[in-house]
């Protein structure tokens, strides 16, 4: 019985090995190339094209670089949450400050001013992935 359990673990091994170089690479349809090449929007003059088939570097305007759609709810995003992380900041040393001696008070504005920074980090963090996944997209 343990013999045959290891023959099925080896097989099993050497198959999953042997799919994965076997496999071929495939692609992503791009869907604006149907569009683009149409003759219709070829002959068209460059300002008249639709965002998507300029040739300025901006063909896709959901992921097109620093002025996509993607970014810039990034951005906005990015700038709520971190006015927002502020503001808790800013309260949770109010709490800290104001406790009067009262130790629950005392810990909730310490755990506030934690969760706040953290979040403010994480916010950074985030915004600096997605600047960086943007830049090697475009």
């Amino acid at each position: 019985m343990r013999r045959l359990r290891s023959a099925v673990a080896i097989v099993s091994i050497l198959g999953m090995i042997g799919a994965f170089f076997a496999t071929t690479p495939t692609h992503a349809a791009d869907p604006f190339n149907t569009a683009c090449n149409n003759p219709q929007v070829k002959s068209l003059p460059e300002d008249k094209k639709p965002a998507a088939c300029r040739e300025d570097g901006t063909k896709d305007p959901l992921s097109g670089g620093k002025e996509g759609l993607f970014y810039r709810i990034a951005q906005v995003i990015s700038v709520l949450a971190g006015a927002i992380a502020v503001i808790m900041i800013i309260i949770g040393g109010i709490n800290m400050m104001t406790s009067g001696g009262d130790s629950q008070k005392f810990s909730n504005g310490r755990n506030t001013l934690i969760f706040a920074a953290v979040g403010l980090i994480i916010v950074v963090l985030a915004q600096a992935l997605i600047t960086f996944v943007i830049n090697k997209v475009t």
